[in-house]
């Protein structure tokens, strides 16, 4: 799983997944872009990012969940076109 500031959505996405008789992800299992980005001195903000990517936004959708989504897509495509796959470490601070 891949997310923006992961430190904000992985316990409640951990608790909804265990109240729905699920198994919850390990720290292992996810990446945050927020931490990558902090990591390579790139903005914070997912809109920031987005912006030093060139990821086209529209103003109408920011902060809409399926809208982040595709965005956070779009900015982790570019960031894996710069990187190879093994120059690439994200990390989670919980």
């Amino acid at each position: 799983m891949v997310a923006h500031n992961i430190k904000f959505d992985f316990p409640m996405l951990n608790s909804n997944l265990v109240r729905g008789g699920m198994k919850p992800y390990q720290n292992d299992e996810v990446a945050c872009s927020l931490i990558y980005a902090k990591e390579q001195q790139l903005p914070g903000k997912l809109i920031d990012l987005a912006r030093h990517y060139k990821v086209n936004l529209e103003s109408d959708n920011l902060h809409r969940a399926m809208y982040d989504v595709n965005v956070l897509l779009e900015v982790l495509n570019k960031i894996m076109k710069e990187n190879e796959p093994d120059e690439m470490q994200y990390s989670l601070i919980l």
